[in-house]
């Protein structure tokens, strides 16, 4: 390799009006093959990032300033991802250009990066390899690889496309930071400040774009240049990578700590040796990915991809892995260029690919966006030894095929039900994407008519997720599981009773595996996910007579979220089946002094109106309608036993001046105490 570096291209010069022509046809061959996924909608994570993210709403500073010092995930979870000029794309869409909830240009802005990105591997590849019918061929199948439609079809897949255009970017623009004689050109390192923030601010892989300068460097060497070149190059990058590094540090150690469940990853459960096989099998199923993209899917998660344990198939990625090593190792023995982009294709896949670490994930089609522009550009070299005719004839082929195959997977992104629908048929074992699928269904029809097929498919979910231990399965599989089973049953009224059943045992499983993750990280992990819960399986209990189970898990919910309504009511319910209606009483009037919720006062009105009231002077009437009449005995009597629970609750909630008036009041208005 001669050119990396040097300041300008080695390859002959090309007249400007032909260089532009195949720019343009670089772009048309990638617009051809995306041109139908515009009519996607806001599938899989984008509602919850951009829909229901209010930071990227409006183009104000405090918006900004949310974004800058909160998490990507804020304030609906926590993965210990920091990427503000991903989340600020999304405001510039939403506010600035003002596409708020229509999808049209988020696509053509991430279609605009992609573009981008397919000239700059065009470029790279040109200035690195001095061939420009292979930079071509390199560029135009990176354009159409069916693999990257996650990243350029699926809204939030930006990440991945900013974080690779600020990696290819800055070590084109490092390529041209120093001219032959060790000069330096102040706009390309200024462009090499900017490209680093916007890789490493995009997505965290982004920080690769330092280790493959660092190669990009040691494969074409010069004693006498490129040690300066690369202190250069380190001066440049220093400044954006400590800023987002102490911006992270800063975010991050402010967030509760991020959970990276078994089921996303099952590496983070294996051993060291099991999850190191098994991270080399994912690789080379990468590769057979890439190759042969027939099945693709947006959820590898369990048991999509069986932790190693010497299968056929595990010594079949095995071989695939090593063998496309071996090949890279040997082209690069012979090539320098081929020895750049396969190290820029290995240095861009390690953050990604749990042999260093566990991360989030097993398996995702976008993570092979950025280390795919290495493999294809090998794959170019590679064709462009043969006869001139072959090579154009094959590399047309192979971009005619790739780009179909991008045409046909673009629609699967349509809405939620069309990619989990593609999502189960590729990957039938994995537990998320049933379990994707029976919400999207669900979502989709507001009558909830469909609700067999919804309990199917979560059915699905749950008969894979049944055979793991409590510790390290799922609870939110058998919580939905038991709000559908709910839903039928209120819907079926008396004949309900086996779809309460069902319920309760699919909630009593998802309370177990719940106390199980909160053993293990010590605490309560998440009291409004808890709350959620009990107040289901108190619904469950009542639909199947067990009062006692009923009240236990209402008033747990109460007191996890005392300002949740329903776990009163539930509560309430529950006392009355015990033949407690005093109790009740107290349990409503309590809820009413601290939520405020008027519907607990008209439950309460109509308790006394049931006959709980015996004396008849409970209700009054006033300028909102029926009111309690804290005048009455009975009245009275249930104020003076709810007020210290009230005031209890309102205490636990830091509402110190709050219990304090309820406590006076009902000492002024009923005598309590004396």
């Amino acid at each position: 390799m001669t050119a990396v570096g040097r300041g300008v291209p080695a390859a002959p010069a090309r007249p400007a009006r032909s260089a532009a022509l195949r720019a343009l046809g670089l772009c048309a061959i990638a617009i051809a093959a995306y041109a139908n996924s515009f009519a996607a909608g806001f599938a899989f994570d984008s509602r919850a990032l951009i829909l229901q993210d209010p930071r990227v709403h409006a183009a104000t500073a405090d918006n900004v300033d949310l974004i800058l010092r909160h998490t990507y995930w804020w304030p609906y979870g926590e993965s210990g991802l920091y990427r503000p000029a991903t989340t600020l794309s999304y405001l510039f869409n939403y506010a600035v250009l003002g596409g708020g909830e229509r999808p049209f240009g988020y696509h053509a802005f991430n279609l605009a990066v992609h573009l981008l990105n397919v000239l700059l591997v065009w470029m790279l590849v040109a200035d690195v390899a001095e061939r420009d019918e292979a930079a071509l061929a390199a560029a135009a199948m990176w354009a159409v690889l069916p693999v990257s439609v996650e990243a350029v079809t699926n809204i939030v897949g930006r990440a991945d496309l900013l974080a690779a255009l600020g990696v290819l970017a800055g070590v084109w623009l490092y390529g041209r930071a120093c001219d032959r004689d060790g000069r330096v050109r102040p706009l390309a390192i200024a462009g090499l400040v900017v490209a680093t923030a916007v890789a490493v601010l995009s997505k965290e892989s982004g920080v690769v774009l330092a280790p493959i300068v660092v190669c990009c460097e040691l494969c074409r060497w010069r004693r006498k240049t490129s040690p300066r070149a690369l202190l250069i190059a380190a001066g440049a990058m220093a400044a954006p990578l400590a800023i987002a590094f102490a911006a992270r540090s800063a975010v991050l150690g402010a967030a509760p700590p991020a959970e990276f469940p078994f089921v996303d990853n099952p590496i983070v459960g294996a051993t060291w040796i099991v999850a190191r096989l098994t991270a080399a099998k994912a690789a080379g199923m990468y590769l057979w990915k890439l190759a042969w993209p027939a099945r693709l899917s947006a959820d590898y998660s369990f048991a999509a991809i069986p932790l190693a344990g010497g299968a056929p198939q595990d010594w079949l990625a095995w071989a695939t892995l090593a063998a496309t090593a071996g090949a890279i190792a040997y082209a690069s023995r012979r090539s320098r260029a081929a020895a750049f982009f396969g190290l820029f294709a290995i240095v861009a896949f390690l953050p990604v690919s749990n042999l260093l670490f566990a991360s989030g994930t097993i398996f995702g089609e976008r993570l092979l966006y950025l280390p795919s522009a290495g493999l294809v550009a090998l794959a170019a070299l590679l064709l462009s030894r043969l006869r001139r005719a072959a090579f154009i004839t094959l590399a047309s082929l192979v971009v005619v095929v790739l780009a179909g195959r991008t045409w046909a997977r673009n629609p699967d992104w349509a809405s939620d039900i069309t990619l989990w629908r593609a999502a189960v048929a590729a990957e039938p074992q994995s537990a998320k994407a049933h379990h994707a699928l029976a919400e999207a269904l669900y979502d989709a029809e507001p009558s909830h008519g469909n609700i067999d097929a919804v309990i199917a498919e979560q059915q699905r979910a749950i008969a894979i997720l049944d055979p793991l231990p409590d510790g390290l399965n799922w609870f939110q599989a058998y919580r939905q599981a038991g709000a559908y089973h709910l839903d039928k049953a209120t819907a079926l009224a008396a004949e309900g009773r086996p779809e309460y059943e069902a319920a309760l045992t699919r909630l009593r499983r998802a309370k177990s595996i719940y106390d199980a993750g909160a053993r293990r990280y010590g605490a309560s992990a998440n009291a409004a996910a808890e709350a959620d819960l009990d107040r289901l399986l108190a619904a469950a209990y009542l639909g199947v007579h067990d009062a006692d189970g009923a009240y236990t898990a209402a008033a747990r919910a109460r007191d996890l979220e005392p300002l949740a309504p329903l776990a009163y009511r539930e509560a309430a319910t529950a006392q009355l089946a015990r033949q407690e209606p005093d109790a009740a009483a107290i349990t409503l009037m309590a809820g009413s002094m601290v939520t405020a919720d008027r519907g607990l006062t008209q439950a309460l009105l109509g308790l006394y109106a049931a006959g709980l009231d015996e004396r008849g002077c409970a209700t009054t009437t006033s300028a909102a309608g029926p009111a309690l009449n804290t005048s009455c005995g009975v009245v009275q009597r249930h104020l003076c036993a709810a007020a210290p629970e009230a005031a209890r609750l309102d205490r636990q909630l830091g509402r110190f001046t709050e219990a304090e008036r309820v406590e006076s009041t009902a000492r002024t208005i009923s005598g309590c105490g004396r």
